[in-house]
């Protein structure tokens, strides 16, 4: 699967760049949550266009640098479920704010819908009046 030396097989040219040391240091970046930039720099400035050139021609490779990104944010999600089992009640609280929100969240959303024209005009008007209210008319 690795592209390794093109010397290797006889031929001529310039030897690739994505060794199995280099796979190693990819997989080590991805498992940490890596994006493909970052861990092709942390496994030594891989070329991109021979990144995603590997990738194209290993597609095994390819899903799995995606499910090795997962890692990061699973063990997160354990971290999570095991504090909140453990009884950390601000973690709880947090959770369920964020993963249930309509019926947990302290937190007001307003949302902005689509004004028309007129309401957009006596919008203005009402601010400019009273800011200048405000002001005593002056900039």
């Amino acid at each position: 699967m690795p592209i390794e030396s093109k010397k290797s097989s006889g031929a001529i040219g310039r030897p690739r760049k994505v060794t199995p040391a280099v796979l190693r240091k990819l997989e080590e970046a991805f498992l940490y949550g890596a994006t493909d930039a970052e861990a092709r720099l942390f496994a030594g400035g891989l070329p991109e266009s021979t990144f995603y050139d590997y990738c194209r021609l290993n597609p095994d490779f390819a899903k799995r640098k995606e499910l090795l990104k997962l890692q990061t944010t699973l063990c997160a999600r354990i971290n999570v479920s095991v504090a909140i089992q453990n009884g950390d009640k601000e973690l709880s609280k947090y959770y369920l704010d964020r993963k249930c929100r309509e019926e947990f969240s302290t937190r007001q959303e307003s949302r902005i819908s689509e004004i028309n024209p007129d309401e957009e005009k006596t919008l203005a008007k009402t601010i400019a009046d009273a800011y200048q209210k405000r002001t005593g008319g002056h900039a």
